[in-house]
């Protein structure tokens, strides 16, 4: 129970940090990005792994959580819900597969990786790609 829980906690801080994912479906296509990748990337075998691998993920370090309104204390429940289901293994792939998203608006020079794979739609302003394969192999 304890490793649920804590697997469950690294999902939700990855995806209540995001302060652009106010909407269920960004919240739902990161957290499976993040189950996404744990299946496919043997070096990342856990949640935790996923969300804390050295450079995958940016969030803002220090950042605190306010839930001094009702639109805080709804997005933070409906992040753990969602965390909670992906963990379990309960929370339908509504991303079609991703498992690399990226903003263009916040970086300065566009990545090979970011026209790679298969381009699975936008959330906002985030665009989300399938670059590895059910084998753990790196699609071009």
């Amino acid at each position: 129970h304890s490793r649920h829980r804590r697997m469950t906690f690294c999902a939700w801080l990855r995806q209540f940090t995001k302060k652009l994912l106010v909407n269920l479906k960004g919240k739902q296509f990161v957290a499976n990005v993040i189950v996404n990748r744990r299946d496919r990337i043997r070096s990342q075998p856990d949640i935790c792994s996923v969300v804390y691998a050295e450079g995958q993920f940016t969030y803002n370090k220090g950042e605190t959580i306010e839930l001094k309104n009702a639109l805080d204390v709804r997005s933070f429940n409906a992040t753990l819900r969602i965390s909670y289901l992906a963990v379990q293994g309960w929370l339908p792939d509504a991303s079609n597969g991703a498992d690399h998203y990226f903003n263009p608006k916040t970086i300065k020079r566009k990545k090979p990786w970011m026209v790679a794979g298969i381009d699975i739609g936008r959330v906002g302003n985030h665009h989300f790609r399938r670059l590895i394969d059910d084998n753990g192999n790196w699609m071009n």
